[in-house]
């Protein structure tokens, strides 16, 4: 997960991701961000789906240990799981590629990524 172009708090009706990325090929990853409502970052995770090829929660390394013992759920749902450590991430979870439901906001993320 490698992203070329990252912008903060992308806005859209559903709600608000933390962080996008843009990736090779035009591929939208989000990611929300907590200190220690995985549950609820999850959730909003899950929404993020509608417009991102690759969803992620990002957690402190101590909440993602918390978070690992329903892995279940991030597998059910397709989204990643990002272990924080000082400025370090380690891929936990990793997330199963969505086929965006809402390709316009896609391509809305898209330009935000890129200054458009």
């Amino acid at each position: 997960m490698h992203c070329r172009e990252v912008a903060y708090e992308f806005n859209y009706a559903a709600g608000r991701a933390d962080l996008v990325g843009l990736a090779h090929e035009s591929e939208v990853h989000a990611f929300e961000t907590k200190l220690s409502k995985w549950r609820e970052a999850l959730e909003q995770a899950r929404r993020n789906a509608c417009f991102a090829h690759y969803s992620y929660v990002a957690l402190p390394a101590r909440t993602a240990d918390n978070a690992l013992k329903a892995k279940e759920e991030f597998h059910r749902y397709g989204v990643g799981l990002v272990a924080l450590d000082g400025q370090q991430g380690r891929l936990a979870i990793r997330p199963r590629r969505n086929a965006p439901l809402l390709p316009w906001l896609t391509q809305s993320a898209l330009g935000f990524l890129l200054g458009k």
